[in-house]
């Protein structure tokens, strides 16, 4: 009976050392394994961070590029408008001079005949005159108005471009291509 008992002892000892050891192989095991995730996680996140400083440069890159688009088209766009403002300006030179001229000529014609009026003598043909001088008076005048209608028509219509080409350019630098 000592014998089994010690054999009883000897298996339990063994056991013992047997759960003793799984015990200790299956902590290191997890030790092991946490290590392991430990390692999958961190890599992931820096690989998350990398990803994420790598977006943000792409995303300043892209800023200064729109902003710089949108600079450079803000100065096409004002290079273009002072064109136009040149150009609506040597036309509305060239109609001054026009109206003037037309105006010199109504005015030497005026002058011709009201001395031809006087020397005529006949009421009738110096009321001709006259009607034709009033007439002559007219056209001048509504040379010049039309003259001022288009000029101002000539500068909203110029208003209208530029502001439409910055609307545009505006809206453009604006959207983003989201894919």
């Amino acid at each position: 009976m000592k014998q089994n008992l010690a054999l009883i002892v000897a298996v339990l000892a063994v056991l013992a050392g047997v759960v003793i050891g799984v015990g200790h192989w299956s902590a290191s095991l997890i030790a092991k394994g946490d290590a392991q995730g430990a390692e999958r996680v961190q890599a992931a996140w820096g690989d998350a961070e990398r990803q994420r400083a790598l977006q943000l440069v792409e995303d300043q890159e892209k800023a200064r590029r729109d902003e710089a688009e949108q600079r450079r088209n803000s100065e096409e766009i004002a290079h273009a408008q002072a064109q136009r403002e040149a150009d609506l300006q040597a036309r509305l030179d060239r109609s001054a001079a026009a109206r003037r001229g037309l105006l010199d000529t109504i005015a030497a014609i005026d002058a011709r005949n009201a001395e031809l009026s006087k020397a005529a003598g006949d009421p009738r043909l110096a009321g001709i005159a006259e009607e034709a001088r009033v007439a002559r008076e007219l056209l001048g005048r509504c040379a010049g108005r039309y003259g001022a209608v288009a000029a101002a028509a000539d500068a909203l219509r110029d208003q209208v471009i530029s502001l439409q080409a910055f609307a545009t350019t505006v809206c453009k630098a604006g959207a983003h291509d989201d894919r």
